[in-house]
């Protein structure tokens, strides 16, 4: 409803065409998310036109059929289906869920409400356009992406939401007995105050190069040192993850963060001052291990990690120093403060939640998504997708019967995977390509192993297993769920798939030379590299993939 409270020059027309396909998404009650149906419009190359709607609905299997009818046969169009429109202010568009009579029940683009109109209010901008639709039962996104796209779109509304939730405890901070008078109390305080702050800088620029390592203003500070300089070596590191979940800059972020959020709001002096104190000596430990891992394990140098240490170090430094000076009795208050201390502790936690559900979001944003969008429009249009591709390297005609072909072998397009059963990508293209050919009949797989003829080889058995399945003249849904359970598989045993899928054919010679005929007309062909993709006999050109295939092979 938002967008019916925005005026026209901020619902552009583009707006319009993503809403109105998301509304007939609705209608028809799809699996599909937003984020999906944005995603395809906005790559599509006439994106917004009735056309980027139709094949948007294409793309997710919902049958569509553009028409241009008269007034006079209105009455017999099935529903719900897109009119398009014309007024002063563009192109728009209508979902029309029932025509009864003279009277029409639509959902209007302009207002973004459901309303009952006339056919004659209806017909005044009516260009005569329309596409009719009709789900069936595999309209809808794939599972996986359906989930990743709605788990997205919930950590934006969690976004929001916390956002709100803090913003009204900073306000009725007072009602929950916070001490604002009191942050300039205690010897030591500003210097004390100055590390936790200098602290978040710095951790805030080592988040800010794990979402965008390319940023020169980073780069001149992590590579100024010198050759044994580089952030992106320690970052990107298993040691720079506690447990191989959070990384050790996330828990800097937060340490610092709550630590100052502390200092504002209780000042010093304090049990939670102490409490705190208490925190920086501990986390002197980290020192040694951090210094141990970039000197022996990774022997690269982070100047910004370094920079964190030293922060650590003189925040421990100033610690004992303050509470000896005190004469604190840190057991005591440490076992006699357990409402403090987990107040501490959900302070910490806090900015580690609210960095969980933003970071996706923040990474993404670095890219600018309307230049991603527009590269994408360009690069889905046929005409130049094709002449690329015909300046791409051609591998001729193939031999006959190589491989493994999914599909009809008379299609009109051809798409060949050199590939090998133990690739990682190879797996993730495979599941992509199976999407391909069930919206396709006119597109076939030929898959060919890049496997040596060697039985010690951990890619023979497996590639020699599934030409044996291709072979035994079994049903095509055999083969592909074979496939599917090899592929989809987190861990690969060949045993276990042999006992799923057992063939009594395995000692056929000929799948021992199927194997030498595909990897001499690999090395022919100077393929090393898997997955390698060609379409209809030309190598897929660079900074095109699989997915980006759905609209360009469609007539």
């Amino acid at each position: 409803m938002i967008f019916g409270l925005i005026k026209p020059e901020y619902y552009s027309e583009k707006n319009k065409c993503i809403e109105a396909t998301w509304k007939l998404i609705r209608t028809l009650k799809l699996r599909i998310s937003y984020t999906a149906v944005k995603e395809k419009l906005e790559q599509h190359p006439d994106y917004p036109s009735l056309l980027s709607i139709a094949d948007c609905l294409d793309v997710f299997n919902v049958n569509t059929l553009g028409l241009k009818f008269g007034y006079e046969k209105l009455s017999t169009l099935p529903t719900p289906f897109v009119s398009i429109h014309e007024n002063k202010r563009g192109e728009y568009y209508n979902i029309v869920y029932q025509i009864s009579g003279e009277q029409l029940n639509i959902w209007n683009n302009n207002l973004d409400q459901d309303i009952t109109t006339s056919k004659e209010v209806f017909t005044s901008d009516w260009t005569g356009k329309l596409l009719l639709v009709e789900a069936t039962a595999a309209s809808q996104e794939p599972i996986a992406e359906y989930k990743q796209h709605i788990l997205e779109q919930q950590k934006r509304n969690w976004i929001i939401v916390l956002g709100i939730l803090l913003g009204v405890l900073f306000i009725s901070s007072p009602l929950l007995g916070f001490n604002w008078s009191s942050t300039m109390y205690g010897s030591g305080y500003p210097f004390y105050y100055f590390l936790k702050f200098f602290g978040l800088i710095v951790s805030t620029l080592l988040l800010w190069y794990e979402v965008d390592n390319h940023n020169p203003f980073l780069q001149q500070i992590c590579t100024g040192a010198g050759e044994k300089s580089s952030c992106n070596s320690v970052l990107a590191s298993k040691s720079a993850k506690l447990l191989g979940i959070i990384s050790w800059s996330e828990i800097g972020f937060a340490y610092f963060l709550s630590g100052l959020f502390v200092l504002i709001v209780y000042g010093l002096g304090g049990v939670h001052q102490i409490l705190l104190m208490a925190t920086s000596i501990v986390s002197l430990v980290y020192i040694p291990y951090s210094l141990f891992v970039q000197y022996n394990v990774i022997k690269k140098w982070c100047p910004l990690c370094l920079l964190v240490q030293v922060v650590l170090l003189l925040e421990g430094i100033t610690s004992i120093y303050l509470l000896n000076s005190n004469h604190v009795n840190l057991s005591n208050i440490l076992f006699n403060n357990g409402t403090a201390l987990l107040s501490l502790a959900l302070l910490f936690i806090a900015p580690l939640v609210i960095w969980y559900f933003i970071s996706d979001t923040i990474k993404k944003a670095k890219e600018s998504r309307f230049a991603t969008s527009a590269l994408s429009r360009i690069k889905n249009d046929p005409a130049i997708f094709n002449t690329l591709l015909e300046k791409q390297d051609e591998i001729g005609e193939l031999p006959k019967n190589l491989g493994i072909i999914i599909g009809d072998e008379n299609a009109k397009h051809r798409i060949v995977k050199i590939c090998n059963p133990h690739c990682g990508p190879c797996a993730k293209m495979h599941v992509k390509l199976e999407q391909l050919l069930a919206q396709f009949k006119d597109v076939s797989v030929q898959i060919i192993f890049n496997t040596p003829l060697n039985t010690k080889d951990r890619r023979y058995l497996p590639t020699k297993h599934l030409l044996a399945i291709a072979n035994s003249g079994k049903a095509n849904h055999s083969l592909n769920h074979a496939l599917d359970d090899w592929y989809t598989a987190p861990v690969k045993l060949y045993d276990a798939f042999a006992e799923k899928y057992p063939v009594d054919n395995l000692e056929d010679e000929r799948l021992d030379a199927c194997i030498k005929t595909m990897s001499d007309w690999c090395n022919h062909h100077n393929i090393a590299a898997t997955p390698t993709v060609y379409i209809d006999g030309y190598k897929l050109p660079k900074n095109y993939s699989i997915d980006e295939l759905a609209y360009i092979l469609k007539d």
